[in-house]
């Protein structure tokens, strides 16, 4: 059945796995599309326990990119979407790879814009030129080049200078890493590529903030904004966050870099607010961002309007009714972020860390206005999947990082 003759719109998403699907699937499915996920193992996406979301299983771009480009452009070939929403760095690389015909479908950056989203270097100087304050970044052709040199000042953050970088026939990312001194430094290493591109930080204390919307041709369609409250671990996920006003400031600047790069779909700015009130520039996400959950609980429907904004280009998202702030959970991550209260400081950058009686007290409560991700009537069997298997792949993950 071709698109044209279809009465529902049809939207094709991935990767399944992406803590966004189940949101993104959720706001979709509510305004009226078909949808269809392509999943690196539909077996370990949350969203096989979603029965009205068909899954498609392609080859996993960390082992073979190319194999997935290749995929992905066959199932839009085969499913006809109207629209296509990336809900990774590695699906917006294969979309943005699939050409003409995958690329034109996409709800969301293309080009160059992909570019901006995937290299951090581009943004930091597109950040500094649209007026935001950036932490000071050295960028490393090797981690190599840092431990030979001078020590710098510590604390550092190191990281992938590209969100995604080629290895072998796939595609890697770099992790993480905060460093308290030189043994630490020294650590860190053995966790990167030879001839990987870096970025040097310094590591500021603060709390995460995150500035999010949806633009078209550059111009801001909506914005809404929230702040981290806990995350597995001092450099990981959000695993709690609650609604925060708009920082007039913030957005002006967030205008002009969108509006430079005649942005089109969501975005993300992610920020550091520091102890001392300055609001740093982290990043910019160029899709559909993990913490999707609380966008739709105060009433941003950021996937829908992105997809009925690409279907039609006059649609003008609606302004919310004002709701009351609430604070939104991911289950499987709060019993990480516990885990790892538990375990203590993995860094010497880290020795103000939150008490442990604290941290406690604060997961184990559950208030009225808390809400929970991926809950809602009818998903209770997705609900309970995401949360154990969020907990079963970190422990995992630690296990392979020891």
């Amino acid at each position: 059945m071709s698109a044209a003759s279809r009465r529902k719109p049809r939207a094709l998403i991935g990767f399944a796995e992406a803590v966004a699907a189940p949101e993104t699937a959720f706001s979709l499915l509510d305004a009226g599309f078909d949808v269809v996920a392509f999943a690196r193992s539909r077996r370990t996406a949350a969203l096989s326990r979603c029965k009205a979301v068909r899954l498609v299983d392609v080859p996993s771009p960390a082992r073979d990119r190319l194999g997935t480009v290749t995929a992905v452009t066959s199932l839009v070939d085969e499913v006809e979407p109207d629209v296509l929403l990336p809900l990774d760095d590695a699906a917006l690389w294969a979309c943005d790879s699939g050409g003409d015909r995958v690329r034109g479908l996409v709800c969301g950056p293309a080009g160059a814009q992909v570019e901006l989203a995937l290299d951090k270097r581009v943004q930091l100087e597109a950040a500094a030129a649209a007026g935001f304050e950036v932490v000071p970044t050295r960028a490393l052709r090797s981690i190599d080049e840092v431990i030979r040199d001078e020590p710098p000042d510590f604390p550092v953050l190191i990281k992938g200078a590209l969100a995604l970088f080629e290895r072998g026939d796939g595609l890697g990312t770099a992790p993480v890493s905060i460093c308290g001194d030189a043994g630490e430094l020294t650590a860190a290493g053995n966790l990167y590529e030879q001839d990987e591109p870096l970025l040097l930080q310094p590591f500021v204390h603060g709390r995460v903030e995150g500035l999010f919307g949806l633009a078209l041709d550059g111009e801001v369609q909506r914005a809404s904004a929230h702040t981290r409250l806990r995350g597995v671990g001092a450099k990981g996920s959000t695993s709690a966050c609650a609604p925060l006003p708009v920082d007039p400031a913030l957005l002006e600047a967030a205008a002009r870099m969108l509006r430079a790069a005649r942005w089109n779909g969501l975005y993300m700015f992610e920020m550091l607010r520091a102890r001392d009130g300055r609001a740093l520039f982290l990043e910019l996400n160029g899709r559909a961002w993990g913490s999707m959950a609380l966008a739709r609980r105060m009433g941003f429907e950021y996937p829908a309007w992105a997809a009925i904004q690409k279907i039609e280009p006059t649609f003008t998202p609606p302004e919310p009714p004002p709701r009351d702030a609430v604070t939104c959970r991911h289950l499987g991550r709060e019993v990480l972020h516990l885990l790892w209260l538990l375990r203590g400081a993995d860094s010497a950058a880290l020795s103000d860390l939150q008490s442990r009686r604290r941290g406690l007290r604060e997961v184990l409560r559950v208030g009225r206005a808390d809400r929970w991700y991926n809950l809602r009537r009818g998903s209770g069997r997705l609900f309970l999947y995401d949360s154990v298997n969020t907990v079963r792949s970190g422990l995992r993950s630690r296990v392979r990082a020891r």
